[in-house]
């Protein structure tokens, strides 16, 4: 079966990619059914030589993947940025000629198995630059990428000797066996042990991975019968309840304020407004009040004109009454007789 390198995005949503040893992407998929759901969609591509994440430390799924699969583990150094994984994607799809993601979660999956081939690219580009068998290679490069020697890869995977592993040297010789066969013998029986001692490590590291998830669901289990464990829950429920509610209570203040100085601003608007439409009001009273006083002013005199105008006209006709009744010669006698009197004196 095809050797993959997978990286994996995990979360809610578990994002999951993977590459060959020659660096091209052959798959990428998302699920949201869990670990077995994880493992289920790896199987159907390959077996994994690999499982890669893009943070540091690495999650917790990821190193139960890693050790479900008993494969080395990709940690990057630090943390990519996502300005990286997506200049990361952007040449991967250049190179592929079309879309290889279809969101954040295969994005970040295809970038931890990328970021896990560039590590030993070099590697795997010599393996597969010999003149062996595509079987044989996919061998080779799975074993490089568990950390063994280019070497020791290449000769864990040569044909094994029909002769058994404990035979001892005197027998074989006694075989006449030539020194390159027993030499290469040797170098078998050598290599088997170094598998088995490997094994054995990767074994050993599973079983205390193993024991400290037993310890951590006894404990879990311990609190779920006292109690403890929903009561824990309910606080940090309550927890949660309350910084929403303060959060809602500040955007409410924030709010308020704001509808404040928008309704105050109103008022100062629709007060100016109605100032500006009383003013011309005022100004046309106060030309009526104006007017109505000339007219005022103007009928006066015309009655005072008129008054005078009576009086001057009746003194005339009461002249020209007193006159008429006078004869005009004792006129002129009352007027010499006024002038004599006037020189006597």
């Amino acid at each position: 079966m095809k050797h993959l390198i997978v990286g994996v995005d995990p979360g809610h949503t578990i994002g999951i990619a993977a590459l060959d040893f020659e660096g091209n992407i052959c798959n990428a998929s998302n699920t949201s059914g869990g670990i077995e759901s994880a493992v289920s969609i790896i199987e159907s591509w390959g077996t994994p030589s690999i499982i890669a994440c893009d943070v540091t430390p690495a999650p917790e799924f990821v190193l139960k993947l890693a050790s479900y699969f008993n494969v080395k583990l990709f940690v990057p150094k630090k943390t990519w940025r996502e300005d990286d994984k997506r200049e990361m994607l952007k040449q991967a799809e250049e190179k592929a000629g079309k879309r290889l993601a279809q969101n954040t979660h295969e994005r970040d999956a295809l970038s931890a198995a990328i970021g896990a081939y560039r590590e030993s690219q070099n590697q795997l580009r010599s393996i597969f630059s010999m003149q062996i068998d595509s079987d044989k290679k996919q061998k080779v490069c799975h074993l490089i990428l568990q950390g063994y020697r280019r070497d020791t890869a290449l000769l864990m995977t040569e044909p094994k000797e029909n002769i058994k592993a404990d035979d001892s040297l005197s027998e074989m010789q006694s075989r006449n066996s030539s020194p390159l066969s027993v030499k290469k013998h040797l170098l078998s029986i050598q290599a088997q042990l170094m598998e088995f001692e490997r094994k054995n490590i990767e074994l050993s590291r599973r079983i205390i991975f193993l024991e400290q998830e037993n310890s951590s669901l006894r404990q879990k289990s311990n609190s779920l019968q006292s109690g403890s464990w929903a009561r824990m829950q309910k606080e940090k429920e309550i927890f949660r309840l309350r910084s929403q509610n303060a959060s809602l209570q500040r955007r409410l203040t924030r709010a308020n304020s704001f509808l404040f100085s928008v309704s105050k601003q109103l008022g100062a608007i629709k007060k100016s407004s109605v100032q500006k439409n009383n003013a011309p009001k005022k100004e046309e009273k106060s030309d009526e009040k104006k007017h109505a006083n000339a007219d005022e002013k103007k009928h006066a005199n015309a009655q005072k004109n008129s008054q005078s105008d009576f009086s001057s006209s009746e003194k005339a006709q009461n002249t020209a009454k007193s006159l008429k009744g006078l004869d005009p010669l004792d006129n002129l006698r009352r007027l010499v007789e006024n002038y004599r009197n006037g020189r006597l004196e």
